[in-house]
């Protein structure tokens, strides 16, 4: 939604209310977190059982990009299942495949680990050090971007050789899904579930079928595909990113993970986190928060419409540029932050904890902030939370033996830990 222009940002923003900012869309989330979990629990139960650590980055990652694949695209992408290891080997090559996304029906394992792949390669290859070797002089350079992509068209390097497979992949795959769905309209009942396999409640259903919009709006397939893949950044590694900072920052404040521990304990009393829940564990919802203060995993952006002048800075903004917003700065920046540097989650939790609380609000922003705040927060915000308290009801993370590679991070899309080792303990 970032580069739409009204009207077509208005019609993006309401079909993305109807699926995933709405409350009863966002209650429709909860049973497939709680659904794509079991994969995750199982891994770390070997690991809790075994006394050895584990990099949850890899596992999370794979998690949330599960959930966020049936809300998407309402497929599952078999991306976090434990299946067997040649199985998962084979499965692998499905990617190198020419028109694999022809070849397999939506909703088999070999076209749900396809999807991964090219999502995850076109993850990748935003990073700055990734995809074509002229992507970091087109940063430096803007005015040269128009003659590199002619270069890039005509005489495209290795790197961008894989970015234009990795979203030919995407790109197609996701038509592939949209021909599947709007073919099976022509069958009925459970019949129109065998021949597409897509659920009904998710993204690209309700909006293929008009449910999210009214009369005379509509978005073309390249807005479309956009919005499919706004959503995919939300819930993907946006969350998994705050899921291992969160779990990294509680390991090292096993005071912090106790009251946590507390909290779930006394008012869950052991049965599944609800959306309604929530609502009742605060210093749950506020270790999220806090941990989005301290590891923000995006980057605010925005595109100015008219020439923006900040005369205290001496500063002309002309108009149709890109403007980033340093996040990780401006939410450690001591002058508005009380002991910035620490992990507090009470400054969350107001009235009570002013003496921890930003001088400025608006110093928060790993959403952004106005009409163009990111339009998957809530739901971001949803799946981050259930997962966290289902995590936190059944271990105990703490920091891993000293022979574990430290915490190391890397900048692209988001800015988010490459590893995370932590030692995984089963609660009694």
């Amino acid at each position: 939604t970032l580069l739409l222009k009204a009207p077509q940002w208005r019609i993006a923003r309401k079909a993305f209310e109807a699926v995933v900012m709405h409350p009863r869309a966002l209650a429709k989330i909860e049973p497939i977190v709680h659904d794509t979990l079991q994969g995750l629990m199982a891994g770390l139960d070997v690991h809790a059982q075994s006394g050895e650590p584990c990099d949850v980055v890899g596992p999370l990652n794979l998690t949330t990009l599960d959930v966020t694949g049936k809300v998407a695209f309402g497929i599952d992408l078999h991306a976090s299942k434990a299946d067997d290891p040649k199985e998962r080997l084979a499965l692998a090559k499905v990617y190198d495949e020419p028109q694999w996304w022809n070849k397999y029906p939506p909703g088999s394992k070999e076209f749900g680990v396809g999807l991964v792949t090219a999502l995850r390669e076109a993850f990748r290859l935003f990073e700055i050090d990734q995809g074509s070797v002229f992507k970091p002089l087109g940063l430096l350079l803007p005015p040269l971007a128009p003659a590199l992509r002619w270069v890039l068209q005509w005489l495209p390097d290795k790197g961008r050789q894989q970015e234009t497979k990795a979203w030919t992949a995407v790109i197609s795959a996701t038509k592939a899904l949209s021909s599947s769905w709007r073919a099976a309209q022509t069958a009925k009942g459970s019949e129109q579930s065998k021949v597409c396999g897509i659920s009904g409640s998710s993204f690209l259903a309700m909006t293929l079928s008009g449910k999210t919009l009214e009369a005379g709006e509509a978005l073309n397939e390249t807005e479309f595909i956009g919005q499919v893949y706004t959503l995919l950044m939300a819930g993907y590694e946006t969350t998994s990113t705050t899921l291992s900072a969160s779990l990294l920052l509680l390991s090292n404040n096993p005071a912090v993970q106790a009251r946590v521990h507390d909290e779930i304990d006394r008012l869950l009393c052991g049965k599944a986190p609800t959306q309604e829940d929530l609502e009742r564990l605060p210093y749950c919802c506020a270790v999220i928060d806090e941990g989005l203060r301290l590891q923000p995993p995006g980057f605010p952006t925005r595109l100015t419409t008219e020439q923006v002048v900040l005369p205290e800075l001496n500063i002309t903004i002309p108009k149709d540029t890109f403007v980033w917003c340093t996040a990780y700065t401006t939410q450690r920046d001591p002058a508005i932050w009380p002991r910035a540097e620490e992990f507090i989650p009470e400054r969350f939790i107001q009235p009570g904890n002013e003496d921890v609380a930003p001088s400025n609000p608006l110093a928060y922003m790993p959403f952004g902030h106005g009409g163009r705040m990111c339009v998957g927060y809530k739901f971001a915000l949803l799946e981050a939370r259930l997962i966290l308290v289902s995590l936190l009801q059944r271990f105990t993370f703490a920091p891993p033996p000293p022979s574990c590679p430290k915490p190391r991070y890397r900048s692209g899309l988001v800015f988010a830990p490459e590893t995370a080792w932590l030692q995984v303990n089963q609660r009694s």
